[in-house]
């Protein structure tokens, strides 16, 4: 898998030099690296003996390494691929389908395939709006360049319906077995004079993805949609269990350059628990207002929100068999829910890669943030995000800096376990500066993967421009940011730099991890800042 435009480097064998790479100690009581809000290597098997009734009926998912060998394996279960790093495989052939990867070394993780629900309700209200609260009526929208293709995974679409037909591919051809598909790609690009429904931006390009929703099925369905040029997905499903697969699934295409809009959800009045996918890292994670600029009583308020959009009354094409709830059959109705405000984003997003092409998919989603309408306290909130998208504004915000290598969140995503093949070492020796960013919700950590020449120290020195990151250094047999016990040094000062001092003291070269944390006190929640890696005297 090629990450970001670049090849990603062959991960080298039996260098792992743990022993070798050494600071000042630090005990077991003191580690406190902050951890991710799930386990990206998650170990989750069927139930066994008198438990086993519960999970029979489910399907479980196997992660493993990139290698004909681990394809192999699962094949000889009977496992089915989803992505190139996990396989589905029936609950019953799970446990020994698993024990055969381990053995062989190639089994990453597992957990159970879980179902998403689609972030809707069919009560709309009447009010007039939404498209018109976005983008002003009198700006014209541009042409779509001839590349610029949005998937959306849903429901099929029906493409029977005249303001969808021209513009909409059926990527699997099945049935319309709800209306929730249709009406969110009607959201994103209706065509105008065929129907009562403007979408955001008309006639866009669509790559209709019809889901089971499953996990399993919707990263296959971000799989197929990169591999098929996708250059926008809108994922309108969520569930309260972070599935690890479709995060990688999700992760891949952001790192080839594809922005991931999804519903936030709502469930605010049932305990406004998060979302997935839209509480994953990266992910445009899009709430729902009202007509007045308050937030939908429905919809989730939490630290992942990014953007708000109009998410009630709702003008949406509904398929003539679905169109029951308004009391008129004339494939036009008005729907609530976050669901209809992120095709909103989505549309955002597409026109400006349309005008802005000069700008990443992580470029686009800054400026949708920065050039949002602030309807709540002053900048970012948990309601609205950074505010209700504005294209006007996202398409006169400045270019924002560039965020590089990402996504790097995490040690599998670096060393060769969510992607094929390890990133290369930032360094080997030389000097080396990095400027980045960090956020709390969005892109909670950098990890950086290092090798130091035998016999020689380092000086990592971590200078924050804005915001107050801190600064760890794992050894190389870390497998994920959770290896609590792989901290060989830290830094956490409240303010200034922070700096970690690194020796190997074997004759061979040693791998390790520095990590960037995002703020998790204080007047921000994210931070920019330059990291400087630099050799220094080595002493015996």
């Amino acid at each position: 898998m090629w990450r970001n435009g670049r090849a990603a480097g062959a991960l080298a064998a039996a260098t792992v030099l743990t022993a070798a790479l050494s600071a000042a100690p630090v005990s077991a009581a003191e580690v406190s690296a902050a951890e991710t809000g799930f386990d990206p290597l998650p170990m989750k098997l069927p139930s066994a003996g008198a438990h086993a009734s519960a999970d029979a009926q489910r399907t479980w998912i196997l992660g493993i390494r990139p290698s004909a060998q681990a394809q192999r394996i699962a094949a000889h279960y009977g496992a089915q691929r989803i992505i190139d790093v996990a396989v589905s495989i029936p609950a019953g052939r799970a446990r020994e389908a698993a024990a055969a990867l381990k053995r062989a070394g190639e089994l990453s993780y597992a957990e159970p395939d879980v179902k998403l629900r689609r972030a809707s309700s069919y009560d709309g209200h009447p009010e007039q709006w939404a498209r018109a609260a976005i983008v002003p009526p009198d700006l014209p929208a541009p042409a779509p360049p001839g590349d610029l293709r949005v998937g959306v995974i849903d429901d099929e679409v029906d493409v029977t319906l005249g303001d969808l037909a021209a513009h909409t591919t059926q990527m699997l051809g099945g049935p319309v077995r709800d209306a929730h598909g249709t009406q969110v790609t009607s959201v994103v690009s209706a065509a105008v004079g065929n129907g009562g429904v403007m979408g955001v931006f008309p006639s866009v390009p669509i790559l209709s993805y019809g889901t089971d929703l499953s996990c399993a099925d919707v990263a296959r369905g971000v799989s197929m949609l990169d591999d098929f040029g996708a250059q926008v997905i809108n994922i309108g499903l969520g569930s309260p269990y972070p599935c690890v697969t479709q995060n990688i699934a999700i992760q891949q295409a952001i790192g080839h350059d594809i922005i991931v809009v999804a519903a936030a959800g709502n469930e605010f009045e049932l305990g406004n628990q998060p979302q997935f996918p839209a509480a994953f890292p990266h992910v445009l994670s899009v709430a729902a207002v009202l007509p007045d600029w308050t937030s939908a009583w429905f919809s989730n308020a939490n630290a992942a929100v990014d953007i708000s959009a109009p998410g009630v009354g709702v003008p949406v094409a509904t398929p003539l068999a679905f169109d029951v709830e308004d009391g008129v059959q004339d494939g036009m109705s008005l729907a609530d829910g976050t669901s209809f405000a992120a095709p909103m984003v989505t549309g955002a997003a597409a026109w400006v890669r349309a005008v802005r092409g000069d700008l990443s998919g992580m470029q686009v989603a800054d400026v949708l943030r920065s050039g949002s309408y602030d309807v709540g306290p002053r900048g970012w909130d948990s309601d609205f995000g950074w505010g209700v998208v504005n294209i006007p504004g996202a398409l006169g915000a400045p270019v924002p800096p560039v965020d590089p290598f990402e996504p790097n969140d995490d040690m599998p995503y670096v060393n060769g376990t969510y992607f094929q093949g390890a990133d290369p070492p930032v360094y080997r020796g030389s000097s080396r500066r990095l400027v980045a960013s960090v956020d709390f919700a969005e892109d909670p950590y950098d990890v950086y993967r290092f090798r130091m020449p035998g016999h020689s120290a380092l000086r990592a020195t971590l200078r924050p421009r804005y915001g107050d990151p801190d600064l760890y250094a794992f050894h190389g047999g870390a497998r994920s940011l959770r290896n609590r016990r792989a901290i060989v040094d830290r830094s956490e000062r409240a303010h200034g730099a922070d700096r970690v001092f690194l020796r190997n003291t074997g004759r061979r070269s040693a791998l390790g991890y520095l990590v960037v944390s995002a703020p998790t006190t204080g007047a921000t929640i994210d931070s920019r800042y330059s990291l400087s890696i630099t050799r220094t005297h080595y002493r015996r």
